[in-house]
């Protein structure tokens, strides 16, 4: 067994020590350990700033998200399926999986709308510009971002390993574009913008996995009202209400602040910035764009009354396989 095959295997054992290593170590007050799992940065007024620290609480949040996903998969979603008779490896990987993204994607959002409801930028694109730069953040904010970011650095790893899909260079570069722009929203003091875009990827990405789950349960019904549901919250996020914040990025900076870099005070706006930010965010669209023409393909198929099959997924089991599901 390889260095790598051995990680994979132990992954619960290796991120449930780690976790617990940072816990006792906070514990017992050694200052090392704490900075895991204590934001830094607090201003006198309760807000928090960015701090160099933050990578920590990240790596905190990696481990975390590693332990937990590998929790629920191997030790609920795994004999939970089983139990319905499936054992071919390959739609168990994918229903685990799948599985996963439900729970964290409905926890993810509804994090994110909470404080999102709660902030000045609420159904208002002109807050994201207003009063820049926005260095102080909320201390439910910090975590939200920098949790995120652990998360998706997490997947960038995981795509490696998980069921291999199609379009997993689409993948590959959706995962580094996203990382990269958590990072220099993060780093710039855009984060109210990253703060949207991230709330409002989550919402459709509840029903894609549910999709999925409901069917590699074979629940049919649930599984076409479902993907109904998915293909309108797909679109009115990731084409409407993400081209509105593209379009705010284009027109609106400038009408509240004059281009400026002045990062001794937090300001990192420029034109070329906005390019750069820009550079990211369309690539994004242009992806979201080839998976809506997948997915409008699925929909034709069921409105045809054919069964559903994801384009993107590997292929099928062999027929070894489907002899032993039976």
């Amino acid at each position: 067994m390889s260095l790598t095959e051995a990680l994979i295997s132990h992954q619960l054992e290796i991120s449930g020590a780690s976790i617990s290593l940072v816990l006792l170590g906070a514990y017992l007050d050694i200052p090392f350990f704490k900075k895991f799992i204590i934001l830094e940065g607090e201003q006198p007024n309760g807000t928090y700033v960015k701090a160099f620290n933050d990578v920590y609480f990240v790596i905190f949040c990696f481990a975390f998200v590693t332990f937990v996903r590998t929790f629920l998969m191997e030790l609920i979603f795994v004999p939970f399926i089983k139990k319905r008779g499936i054992r071919s490896k390959i739609k168990v990987d994918k229903f685990k999986e799948q599985s996963f993204s439900v729970v964290f994607y409905i926890i993810s959002w509804s994090v994110g709308c909470y404080l999102l409801y709660h902030s000045p930028y609420w159904f208002s694109t002109s807050q994201i510009w207003i009063g820049y730069p926005h260095f102080e953040l909320s201390p439910g904010t910090k975590k939200f971002y920098l949790f995120q970011l652990g998360y998706w650095l997490q997947q960038m790893v995981y795509v490696q390993i998980e069921v291999r899909r199609k379009d997993y260079l689409n993948m590959i570069v959706h995962h580094i574009i996203t990382n990269l722009l958590l990072i220099l929203s993060y780093y710039c003091n855009f984060t109210r913008a990253g703060h949207i875009i991230l709330t409002l990827m989550d919402f459709s990405d509840i029903f894609l996995s549910l999709v999925k789950v409901f069917n590699y349960l074979k629940l049919s019904v649930l599984c076409d009202m479902t993907f109904v549901v998915f293909v309108l919250s797909w679109f009115f996020t990731r084409h409407v209400g993400y081209m509105i914040l593209i379009w705010s990025i284009l027109v609106d900076p400038l009408k509240y602040n004059s281009a400026k870099w002045d990062p001794a005070n937090g300001i990192y706006f420029t034109e070329a910035v906005r390019i750069v930010f820009l550079a990211l965010l369309l690539p994004l669209q242009v992806l979201m764009i080839l998976w809506f023409k997948t997915i409008l393909t699925i929909l034709y198929r069921i409105f045809k009354g054919e069964n559903m099959k994801d384009d993107r997924s590997s292929g099928d089991e062999s027929p070894e396989e489907e002899k032993k599901e039976k």
